[in-house]
C-alpha cells in the first residue's frame, strides 16, 4: 500500500517534535536535578557549620543527665550516643562514690613525731613527776630540749637583752646573749636553769607558768581539744577507758618523748645475791608473774572501734563546692550571652528602622 508523501512528512515532523520536546524536558530535568544537588549540598554544608557546637552541646548534656535535642538513624550515631551517655553515667556515680568515700574515711593525723607537734598550735603539758623533771634537766636530746622551751615555758631569746632575771626565790638566771650563737650545752644549761626556778621557787606550787599537771587535769584537757599532754602511759590508758567515748579514743595519737628506760637491781659488787636475783627475775618471766602483775598495774590501752556516727555522714559546703562553683559560672554565662542577645536584638531593630525611614524619605524625594 502507498502512502501519501505528504502524511509522513507530517508523521516524521510530529515525531521529531516529540523528541526534541523529550530531550529538552531531560535536559530541564538534569537541570533542575543539579539545582536540587546545589541546594541539598548547601544544606549539608550549613549543617557541617553547626555541627561541633552540637557535638559539644550534646556532650554536655550528656554528663549533666539531660536528654538529647536530635535522633540518629544511623548504627555508628546510635552507638556514640549510647557510649556518651554509659560514660556520663560512670562519672555521675564516681563522683557520688568520693564524696560517700570521703565521709566514711578516716581523718587523717597530721601530727605523727615530736617536729610536727612543735610546730603545731596545740598546748602542751606534762605530768608533774620526778623523772620527767629529771629528763627535762639531764636530757640532751635538742628536740626534747626545743619542746620544752616553746611549749612547756618561756625560755630566753637571742633577741632578748643581756641582763639577769631574778626569780621569786632569789635565784639569778643568766639569759642568752644577743647575736652570739650557743652551744646545745649552753642552751640546755639556760633551759636547766629556769627549771630549777619553776622547781623551787612560787610557780612550784601553782604550776601554771610550766605546765605542770596532774594526770588527772590533764588527760581531762586532752579532752577538751587543742592540748597535748606528756604522761605515763599506766596512768592515761585507766582515766581515758573510764572518761573517753569511742569516738573521742579514735581521736586520740600517741608521740614517744622518751624510749623506755631499762631498769637493773644494784648489788654489791661480788656478791652472792646476784645470781639468786637473776634467775629468780627469769623464774618470774617463764611463769607468766610478771605479766600478770603488768595487767595488775598496767592498764590496757583502749582499743579505736570504729563506728559510723551521724556527725560523719554530714556533708558540708567544701565537699561539693565545685559542683555550686560550675553551676555559679553556668548562671553567670547564661546571663551574659542573654544580655548580649538582647543588646543585639534591640540594636538590629534600630538599624532597620533607620533603613525604613531612609527609604521611604527617598520615596518621597
Amino acid at each position: 500500500r502507498k502512502q501519501k508523501p505528504g502524511k509522513l512528512m507530517q508523521r516524521s515532523k510530529t515525531e521529531a517534535r516529540k523528541n526534541v520536546q523529550s530531550i529538552s524536558c531531560r535536559h530541564c530535568m538534569l537541570g533542575c536535578g543539579s539545582a536540587c544537588c546545589g541546594q541539598a549540598g548547601s544544606v549539608v554544608t550549613q549543617e557541617r557549620v553547626g555541627l561541633f557546637f552540637e557535638s559539644v552541646l550534646f556532650y554536655v548534656g550528656s554528663i549533666c543527665q539531660q536528654g538529647l535535642t536530635f535522633s540518629t538513624s544511623f548504627f555508628s550515631g546510635r552507638c556514640i550516643v549510647i557510649t556518651s551517655l554509659l560514660f556520663a553515667f560512670a562519672i555521675y556515680q564516681f563522683y557520688s562514690a568520693s564524696i560517700v568515700g570521703t565521709l566514711l574515711m578516716e581523718k587523717p593525723k597530721t601530727i605523727r613525731t615530736l617536729r610536727d607537734l612543735i610546730h603545731s598550735s596545740l598546748a602542751v603539758g606534762v605530768e608533774d613527776i620526778a623523772y620527767n623533771r629529771d629528763y627535762f634537766l639531764r636530757t640532751k636530746d635538742p628536740i626534747a630540749i626545743e619542746l620544752y622551751a616553746k611549749k612547756v615555758t618561756s625560755v630566753p631569746t637571742d633577741s632578748d637583752t643581756p641582763s639577769e632575771t631574778t626569780a621569786d626565790n632569789g635565784t639569778a638566771l643568766a639569759t642568752l646573749q644577743p647575736n652570739v650563737e650557743l652551744t646545745e650545752a649552753e642552751k640546755a644549761k639556760a633551759y636547766r636553769d629556769i627549771l630549777h626556778s619553776h622547781e623551787t621557787g612560787a610557780h612550784a606550787k601553782t604550776n601554771e607558768a610550766s605546765n605542770w599537771y596532774d594526770p588527772a587535769y590533764g588527760v581531762k584537757r586532752i579532752r577538751r581539744g587543742k592540748f597535748a599532754f606528756h604522761v605515763d602511759v599506766a596512768t592515761a590508758y585507766k582515766i581515758i577507758a573510764d572518761t573517753f567515748s569511742e569516738k573521742e579514743i579514735c581521736e586520740l595519737t600517741e608521740i614517744q618523748l622518751f624510749p623506755p628506760q631499762k631498769m637493773v637491781s644494784i648489788v654489791q659488787k661480788g656478791s652472792p645475791l646476784r645470781k639468786v636475783i637473776t634467775y629468780g627475775l627469769r623464774r618470774v618471766t617463764e611463769s607468766g608473774l610478771m605479766d600478770y602483775q603488768r595487767k595488775v598495774w598496767h592498764s590496757p590501752k583502749p582499743r579505736c572501734v570504729k563506728q559510723i556516727h551521724t556527725d560523719d555522714l554530714k556533708v558540708d559546703l567544701q565537699t561539693f563546692a565545685s559542683a555550686l562553683l560550675v553551676l555559679i559560672f553556668g548562671c553567670a554565662v547564661s546571663l551574659l550571652a542573654l544580655s548580649i542577645e538582647i543588646i543585639q536584638h534591640k540594636l538590629w531593630q534600630r538599624y532597620r528602622t533607620l533603613e525604613e525611614d531612609d527609604d521611604e524619605t527617598a520615596a518621597q524625594n
